[in-house]
Parts: structure tokens; C-alpha cells; sequence
């Protein structure tokens, strides 16, 4: 059952239709025990006929990072997390990629990035070591083995399909410090240094991040892919939230001065094309759940009058139908709007008796 004090949910939907769907979802998709593959609804079988490992741990990964755990923070424990807690385990069950600190499942980039920022959250959600254990494997290739971001990287993504690996990184920083204070102090200078190389090179004149960056010599990577990464990434709250997490742990107060400056700027960004040349609603959807993610710890008033603005624009890429593109991205949408209703409600919550009584007094009075 999901949390009883949770009143921003229809319980009966969830505890049937939604219920439903869960375990339909599980029984068709399932491939490798509970690694998640595509499903073709036309051909009634899988989308890829032989088995793909490394996209079936991608789509995997993504399902637990992007759906499943902020469904978590939500509803607590319930049917959605003991899936999730179960995918997690198989992904590492039939792990095969031999990697310098063990096996892991991927040596995608993206894919680190979603282990690390749900793997540090699962071991606060149950308080099993395991998944310290299966991040740190991944977290000291990167912040002792050779391979820092800013380092030895001439290729640095600070967009979504690159930049989660920062933040993951971040979040286990933050659980070492209480799981293995030794380590947690030889990750203090490799993280201090890849936050303060972004700052440095990875930044307009407004504080908004690049899409990539070369971090050796701080400048745009040249070649084919100049343009794309010379402009603006729509993921610069993700990233700034890694920022403030760090501020919040180690009071680097350079950090949280970033995250105001950067809040204070939104006004130069109205109605902006983050991705250009459609102006695909994602972009904005993105952009507006960092700026409120942030809002929440420095509530700078430009940053609220920005997203109170943009969320419009978003809005106004909705087709009659109800759906938005007709793809994946469409569940930017959805929880983007879901973050600012709830940011706008301030959690206020007025049971249906309570207000039936309240009219009822105001009537007579």
C-alpha cells in the first residue's frame, strides 16, 4: 500500500488501475528477471528481437531514475518502489561489464549518472550498505582512478545525456560522509575541483552553463558539433542543485553564490529557446524544474517571476488532445507541471468534509 498520509493522490485509482498497470508493465517488459527491454504492443513481442544488454540497462536505468524514484519521494513505500528496489538489484544481478573497481552494468556515461543518483538514494531509503557499495564502484573511476571529469576530459556534457554523472557523484559525496568518512575525504578535492573547473570555464556572463565544454583548456570543443555545444543547456538547475549540495555539506560559500547569481539572471532568459531549432517543450520543462528546485533553497524573487512566466509558454505547447508531442519527453511535461502546482499549493491540502463545513459557516454567517 502506498503512504496513507499522502493526500495528493486518489488512493482507489492508485490501489487499482494504477496498481494494474504496474504489474502489466512488469509482466510485458521484463526481459532479464527484472531489467526492463521495449515492448511492441503492434508485434506483441520485443522491439529487438535478439536481447541488447546495454540499451536494456539504459532504458532501465532511466526508468528508476527519471519514474520511479521521484514517485518514491512522493508516495513513500509502496508497490512503485519494491519494483524499483527490484529492477536495481537485477541490474546488478546480471551485471557483465568488466570496469577497473568490479563489475557494473554499463559503461555508458549517462548510465553512471543514473545509478549513482539512485543508488545514493536508495541506501537512505532502506539503509542497505549494498548500494553504497555498487556506487562507489562507479565513483572512484571517476574521483580516483584516472578518469576526473575536468581532469582529464576534453569532452564535458553539462546537458541532460552527460551531466547526470556530476550530480550522482555529488549525492554519493554526500552519503560517504556518513558511510565511509575516509573515502568521503578523498572525494573532497577531486569534487571541489571538478565544481570549481565548471565555474571557471562552463559559464556565460549571466552564470548559465554551456552545453559542453573542454575542460583542459576551457574552451568550446571545435569540429561538427561546435554549434550544439556552444549554446545554453536547459539542465542548468540540475547541475546548480549538485552545487548547493556541496554548499550545504561543506559551506563552500562560492557555491551558493553561484546558484543566486545564476537565479538572479533568469529575467535575461524570457521565452527562450533552449532547444533550438523547434523550441521543443522539454527544454522548457526542464529549465523550470531547476529553477524551482532552487527556488526552494534561495527563494530569489526573479527566479520565482521567471517560472511564473515561462510556465505559460510551456503550457502553450499542449496540443486539444491533451498530449504535447506524442513522445517520451512527454512525461517532462507532466512532471514539470506536477512540481509547480504543488510549489503553488504550498501543500495545503483541505479535506472534502472540512471545506463542505467551512462553506457551510461562511453561509450562515
Amino acid at each position: 500500500s502506498t503512504n496513507s498520509n499522502n493526500y495528493f493522490f486518489d488512493s482507489v485509482l492508485f490501489g487499482s488501475t494504477m496498481l494494474d498497470i504496474l504489474h502489466a508493465e512488469a509482466k510485458y517488459t521484463s526481459r532479464v528477471g527484472r531489467v526492463r527491454d521495449d515492448y511492441s504492443f503492434e508485434k506483441h513481442t520485443w522491439v529487438r528481437e535478439k536481447l541488447d544488454m546495454s540499451k536494456a540497462v539504459f532504458g532501465t536505468a532511466e526508468y528508476i531514475k527519471d519514474g520511479l524514484l521521484p514517485l518514491t519521494d512522493y508516495l513513500g513505500p509502496s508497490p512503485w518502489s519494491d519494483e524499483m528496489l527490484g529492477m536495481m538489484d537485477d541490474l546488478w544481478a546480471y551485471a557483465n561489464v568488466k570496469w577497473p573497481y568490479g563489475v557494473i552494468p554499463s559503461s555508458d556515461i549517462e548510465v553512471h549518472g543514473d545509478l549513482l543518483q539512485a543508488l545514493a538514494r536508495l541506501y537512505w531509503f532502506t539503509g542497505n550498505p549494498k548500494y553504497i557499495e555498487y556506487a562507489t564502484r562507479v565513483g572512484d573511476y571517476y574521483m580516483l582512478g584516472g578518469h576526473h571529469l575536468t581532469h582529464n576530459n576534453t569532452w564535458l556534457q553539462l546537458r541532460d545525456h552527460g551531466c547526470e554523472v556530476l550530480a550522482g557523484l555529488v549525492e554519493l559525496y554526500v552519503a560517504l560522509q556518513y558511510t565511509d568518512p575516509t573515502k568521503h575525504e578523498a572525494y573532497r578535492k577531486p569534487i571541489h575541483d571538478m565544481l570549481d573547473r565548471i565555474l571557471e570555464v562552463g559559464r556565460n556572463e549571466h552564470g548559465m552553463l554551456y552545453n559542453v565544454i573542454d575542460p583542459k583548456t576551457g574552451k568550446t570543443p571545435g569540429g561538427k558539433k561546435r554549434k550544439f555545444a556552444s549554446q545554453l543547456s536547459d539542465t542548468w538547475g540540475y547541475t546548480y542543485n549538485a552545487y548547493y549540495t556541496v554548499y550545504l555539506l561543506d559551506n563552500t560559500t562560492a557555491y551558493r553564490d553561484a546558484v543566486r547569481f545564476v537565479l538572479s539572471n533568469l529575467p535575461h532568459y524570457p521565452r527562450y529557446n533552449w532547444e533550438p531549432p523547434n523550441d521543443a517543450q522539454d527544454g522548457h520543462a526542464d529549465s523550470i524544474e531547476g529553477a524551482i528546485t532552487l527556488y526552494n533553497r534561495e527563494p530569489v524573487a526573479a527566479a520565482k517571476a521567471w517560472a511564473d512566466e515561462d510556465i505559460h509558454v510551456l503550457w502553450s505547447k499542449q496540443r486539444n488532445g491533451g498530449l504535447i508531442e506524442g513522445i517520451h519527453a512527454d512525461g517532462n511535461f507532466a512532471r514539470t507541471t506536477i512540481m509547480y502546482c504543488l510549489w503553488k499549493s504550498l501543500v495545503l491540502h483541505v479535506p472534502t468534509l472540512c471545506l463542505f463545513a467551512l462553506c457551510l459557516c461562511l453561509a450562515c454567517a
